[in-house]
Formats: structure tokens, C-alpha cells, sequence
């Protein structure tokens, strides 16, 4: 069983839905803790991630971090879910940014949401739509279980939220690119390469990583910004939406389109770094990164496997 599978979603939904809340409130956190070691493979890539913010601690040390980062998922993922129960609690929302986001949100522009599977990242996207009096449609790629992505999907559109789901197809994009050139909204993860659609290579925390290359290319062919939008859990049914600096892109003809695609992703991923570092537990990527090494990220830290300095080439 993985963190996303269809069986934990449903135990998730059960608990967020019909059992107390305070059981929705306290349950996660012990439930992780005990499926944790029957999580190898997840905890294990989510270590990787975390040793390229942190760099490389002791086992101990990285095995409680990764349980953390289990524990704000199931966590995450019961609120999420706990949004069908009858008087549900309303969340606590803290907005941080968006200064002279207006503008932007009052003008007809579409607007290509930049977020990140970190912390509430669902509740990022209403709070946003919410604020614009838009509708959001939130894009991804179709999931290892087909059954946890409908369950999911069903309780998202509940929400308000549309859903576009990205596979083979390459026409699977034309209805987010005639939304965003209609005006509307389309959220778009840039942590989490896909399966199927294209990548690109980037450096993220000094190391070149493959991010998606749709969300720059669409802003690209739509001619729209791209508005970094963030979030973190605070507590119960608190959270924090962080705002981030719209990065129009260069329209310049005379500029090669990969150099145009690459200055959009340097833009918008530094901002990603930022709020990683900020809420390095909160990064919910379960799958081991391509173009990744233990050594490397420790060479450019200037370590050695055992925690030594060394010297940087």
C-alpha cells in the first residue's frame, strides 16, 4: 500500500466524514506513525527530498522527519476529505503575499497557477479562487490508481473544483489551454515530473532535477502569467497560503522558445525553493526523483557520506 492508494484515501474519507472529529483531529497522527515502517519505499524518496534541502543527517534523525512528513499527509489528506462531513469546520485560512495581485485577478487575463504538492495545496487553489471569484480547474496527470483518482476527483468537484486529468492523449490539454485564453484559472503542479507529458530539466537546490514542462509551456501558448501559490498546514483545519510574484512570460519572438521556457521555470521553481525550505516535512513527493544522487547532493554541500567537509571541485 502507498500513501496514495485507493484503501488509505477511503480509511481517510471514513474517518474525515462519519467517524467524531475528534477522531478526524487526532487519528492521523497515530495511524501514520504505525504504517510508517510498511511505507519503505515512500519514506525512503521522501528522505531524498529532504536531504536536498537538508542535506544529510543521522538515520534516526531522517526517519522522524520522514514519519512527519507521513503524518502532515494523513493529516492533509483527512481535513481534505472532512470538507463532505455535515458542519464542518470551517478552516482557519492566513494569507501571505499578494501584494499587488489586484490587478492581476480583476484584469480578463487568465492566470496559470503554479503550486506544488505541499501541505493543503487543494485548499491553496479554493482560498484563490475565492479571493478572484473565479473558477479554478486544477490539472493533473492520471494517477498509478485509477480508483483513488475518481474517489478523489469526485470529492473535489464537490468543493467547486474542476478537474482536468493529463494521460497519453496529446489533445488531453486543448480544454486548459481554451480555459486560461478565456479568462479562467488553471492550477497546475511544478514539484512532480509526469509519467507521460514532457519534461524538462532544471536546477532545483542545486542539483538538475526533471520538472514538468507543461505549465511553462502552456503559459507560454496562452500568453498568460504564471502565479506561484503555495501552502502549508499549520494545525487543525488551520492553513497558510503563501501568494507569490506573477511571472509574466517573454513574448519576444526573437528569443529561442526554450530560453523563454527556461527563464519562466527559474522564475517561478526559485519561489518553490523558498517555501520548501520554509516547510521541508510538508513536501508530499512519494516518488524517487530521476537525475538524482546521494552523492552528488552531498558533493555540493560540501559533505562527505559521513557528514565530513570536503572539498567542492
Amino acid at each position: 500500500m502507498t500513501p496514495d492508494s485507493l484503501l488509505l484515501r477511503r480509511w481517510a474519507h471514513f474517518g474525515a466524514a462519519r467517524a467524531p472529529l475528534w477522531f478526524a483531529r487526532y487519528a492521523p497522527a497515530p495511524i501514520a506513525v504505525l504504517l510508517s515502517p510498511f511505507l519503505g519505499r515512500a519514506r525512503r524518496a521522501v528522505v531524498e527530498k529532504q536531504r536536498l534541502i537538508c542535506g544529510r543527517r543521522s538515520g534516526i534523525s531522517e526517519y522522524v522527519a520522514a514519519t512527519k512528513t507521513l503524518i502532515e499527509y494523513a493529516s492533509c489528506l483527512t481535513e481534505a476529505l472532512g470538507a463532505s462531513r455535515q458542519s464542518a469546520p470551517v478552516p482557519k485560512v492566513e494569507v501571505r503575499g499578494g501584494e499587488g495581485l489586484g490587478p492581476l485577478l480583476s484584469s480578463s487575463s487568465g492566470i496559470l497557477v503554479a503550486t506544488a504538492h505541499v501541505g493543503p495545496w487543494e485548499g491553496a487553489a479554493l482560498a484563490l479562487s475565492e479571493r478572484s471569484e473565479r473558477s479554478v480547474m486544477l490539472v493533473m496527470e492520471d494517477e498509478r490508481d485509477p480508483g483513488a483518482a475518481r474517489f478523489e476527483d469526485e470529492m473535489r468537484r464537490g468543493r467547486g473544483l474542476g478537474v482536468v486529468r493529463l494521460g497519453r492523449d496529446p489533445l488531453a490539454a486543448l480544454p486548459v489551454l481554451e480555459h486560461l485564453q478565456a479568462g479562467g484559472i488553471a492550477a497546475m503542479q511544478v514539484d512532480r515530473p509526469s509519467r507521460t507529458a514532457a519534461v524538462m530539466t532544471h536546477e532545483l537546490f542545486g542539483l538538475e532535477l526533471e520538472v514538468p514542462e507543461g505549465p511553462f509551456r502552456l503559459a507560454l501558448m496562452a500568453e498568460v502569467p504564471i502565479l506561484p501559490v503555495f501552502a502549508a498546514r499549520l494545525g487543525f483545519m488551520r492553513r497558510l497560503v503563501v501568494l507569490g510574484t506573477p511571472v509574466w512570460p517573454d513574448m519576444d519572438p526573437g528569443r529561442p522558445r526554450r530560453e523563454r521556457l527556461r527563464a519562466l521555470a527559474t522564475a517561478v521553481l526559485s519561489q518553490l525553493e523558498a517555501h520548501l525550505r520554509e516547510f521541508p516535512t510538508q513536501w508530499f513527493h512519494f516518488a524517487a526523483p530521476k537525475g538524482t544522487s546521494e552523492q552528488g547532493a552531498l558533493r555540493l554541500r560540501g559533505k562527505s557520506r559521513d557528514g565530513e567537509p570536503t572539498k567542492v571541485a
